[in-house]
């Protein structure tokens, strides 16, 4: 757990199922709400593109941006 979740998840209200959904979880996690799922979805998209070879925009799908726009 970083420095920044330990010090400020619990100040903050999250619980500690979303704690450990943020850390090790995905945007499906029942914690995660409908409403932030693509916020989620697109966090690890570009965590993924970034760690396999250049992160840009364009390397997201567009279901993520679709649903991010809707």
């Amino acid at each position: 757990m970083g420095v920044h979740a330990a010090g400020f998840a619990k100040p903050l209200g999250f619980t500690d199922a979303q704690l450990f959904s943020a850390i090790h979880g995905s945007a499906e996690d029942p914690v995660c709400s409908q409403d932030k799922a693509p916020i989620f979805r697109l966090a690890d998209e570009l965590y993924a593109t970034n760690h396999s070879g250049g992160a840009t925009a364009r390397h997201v799908i567009t279901v993520t941006w679709t649903r991010l726009y809707a």
